[in-house]
């Protein structure tokens, strides 16, 4: 009793839904909007599940896909 206890991750429960829809071309907004999460969190779990430089050609292809 009286002793800390850590709030349960939220964001990690979503990762499967958040690498699926930047599969699928959403931007980290949009996927943080979908999925009640922050944008920050979206870039965690991909950051954690690929490294640096896969995560910035999935960034680029959007941002040229949507330009």
């Amino acid at each position: 009793e009286g002793k800390y206890k850590e709030r349960s991750p939220k964001a990690w429960d979503k990762e499967l839904d958040s690498q699926r829809m930047t599969t699928d071309g959403l931007m980290p907004k949009a996927i943080a909007e979908a999925l009640g999460i922050s944008i920050p969190s979206v870039y965690s779990i991909e950051m954690r599940n690929k490294n640096c430089e896969d995560l910035r050609n999935v960034l680029l292809f959007n941002i040229n896909k949507r330009g």
